[in-house]
């Protein structure tokens, strides 16, 4: 978030808008970690960040790989951030 409040002054930590704007009709994506704006570009920036435990031993490393990338069809944390980036792009305009 520092790093973006050198650029920006429209940065916002932990933005859940379902929550932060219960009567905008906001899907649940979940929280956007860091979200960062630039005016004058137009220009939309999503933070992400996961702080996945290293792995002890190859089950460890097993586990974590399926908590990362998921299971197929099931692609754990990438489908949510994905999630959050279709919700970003369709509702730029509004927000």
């Amino acid at each position: 978030m520092q790093i973006n409040t050198r650029t920006t002054k429209f940065v916002a930590p932990g933005v859940d808008f379902m929550r932060r704007f219960p009567n905008g009709g906001f899907v649940d994506v979940g929280d956007f970690d860091v979200l960062a704006y630039w005016p004058e570009t137009n220009t939309w920036l999503s933070v992400e960040c996961k702080y996945n435990q290293p792995p002890f031993c190859l089950k460890d490393a097993r586990r974590l790989r399926e908590r990362i990338f998921g299971v197929p069809p099931d692609r754990a944390q990438f489908a949510k951030i994905e999630g959050r980036r279709a919700f970003l792009q369709a509702r730029t305009d509004e927000l």
